[in-house]
């Protein structure tokens, strides 16, 4: 388990939210950070990618696509719905949130589509 603490005490980190693993606009956006992930690990961000898919599933497409970073499951969409990634219909917005080393968010992505994530992410990190 991860806490959102972990996660940036010594880096920051950009958390990508999808609605479902193995799915084609989810896959493009996993292998997207996963072909930028040195990049923005260069700058001082991890990468970090989450969905309510059950832990499982996550493994399983992690291992396919040989994702280098960690997939966290939110399966009750408690934390899903606290970032504002969820419709009305309880459904999962694609979104990405770029947050600096100690917590701060630096730049939110809700609703942003899957080809559009990876660039718009990493132009904002590198520039920096």
């Amino acid at each position: 388990m991860i806490s959102s603490k972990d996660m940036v005490r010594d880096h920051g980190a950009v958390l990508f939210i999808y609605p479902q693993a193995c799915t084609s606009g989810c896959t493009l956006q996993a292998n997207g950070f996963k072909a930028n992930v040195r990049a923005l690990a260069d700058k001082g961000y991890a990468v970090y990618g989450m969905s309510a898919d059950e832990p499982a599933a996550q493994a399983g497409w992690k291992a396919e696509h040989g994702l280098p970073y960690p997939l966290l499951s939110d399966t009750t969409k408690q934390v899903l719905g606290s970032l504002g990634a969820l419709t009305p219909e309880n459904k999962i917005k694609r979104c990405h949130f770029v947050i600096a080393k100690g917590g701060k968010v630096e730049d939110a992505q809700v609703g942003i589509g899957s080809k559009e994530s990876v660039p718009v992410a990493v132009a904002f990190v590198t520039s920096k």
